[in-house]
């Protein structure tokens, strides 16, 4: 961070009076944490491998949109690791947490670049739910190599999918599209769409489109998301 200035966002509708919403970054990027205005900068970013940091510890990462200054790793006195606990037996230590914001942080690294990162916001204000990069674009697989893959709405069900022992991807929603469909069956031998219980139709829909394809994908269906399921029970569906 370099500065901070008025955001034009916020000043086209009379706030930020202060002029200090825009945080301002060296490579000529801001972005204002009031609205979300993004000010785009000249200079690539990098990712920052953080895996054998401590709890507690500040990281500093770059990427497609830039991170919250107080990142640090998810520590267990924060509300995000109680609810992330709540559907997985061990809290992944990648994960990060912005106190200022109240934000559990999903950062998505595709061979040690940060492509893309999610956060689950805990504040008072705003969406559930915040997005930075283009997840539609992304193939964001956990899990071990295997035949199977299984196809989710969201990143804690992949985890928990993971937790099961097997493969999964999360699609960032509920529309998957034969492009990403064609790659995953040139992987996979075997891909199984497993949406969340209010979108039966989107997971059907999306399998018979694959099929005038030629290409055989499966669809899976549960009373309740994947990510609130135990791991025997994803067993036994699977």
């Amino acid at each position: 961070m370099v500065g901070k200035t008025r955001c034009p966002s916020c000043k086209s509708k009379g706030k930020d009076k202060h002029h200090d919403n825009l945080i301002l970054y060296a490579d000529g990027g801001g972005y204002c944490f009031s609205c979300g205005y993004v000010q785009r900068g000249n200079k690539p970013y990098t990712a920052t491998n953080f895996g054998n940091r401590g709890a507690g510890e500040v990281v500093v990462l770059s990427g497609p949109k830039p991170l919250p200054e107080d990142i640090k790793q998810v520590g267990t006195n924060c509300v995000g690791y109680s609810w992330i606990g709540k559907y997985l037996s061990r809290v992944p230590q990648w994960l990060l947490w912005s106190e200022e914001n109240q934000w559990l942080i999903f950062p998505y690294f595709i061979e040690e670049e940060l492509i893309a990162w999610q956060a689950r916001n805990f504040g008072s204000y705003g969406p559930k739910w915040y997005t930075f990069g283009n997840v539609k674009q992304l193939y964001y697989i956990r899990g071990k190599q295997q035949n199977t893959c299984i196809l989710v709405e969201d990143i804690v069900s992949a985890l928990k999918i993971e937790e099961a022992g097997y493969c999964a991807m999360p699609v960032f929603g509920s529309q998957i599209g034969l492009e990403r469909l064609r790659t995953l069956c040139n992987r996979f031998s075997d891909i199984r769409i497993w949406l969340d219980p209010d979108k039966r139709v989107e997971s059907i829909k999306e399998a018979q489109k694959a099929s005038l394809e030629g290409m055989a994908i499966k669809v899976l269906f549960s009373d309740k998301d994947p990510k609130e399921l135990t791991c025997e029970e994803i067993q036994d569906i699977l």
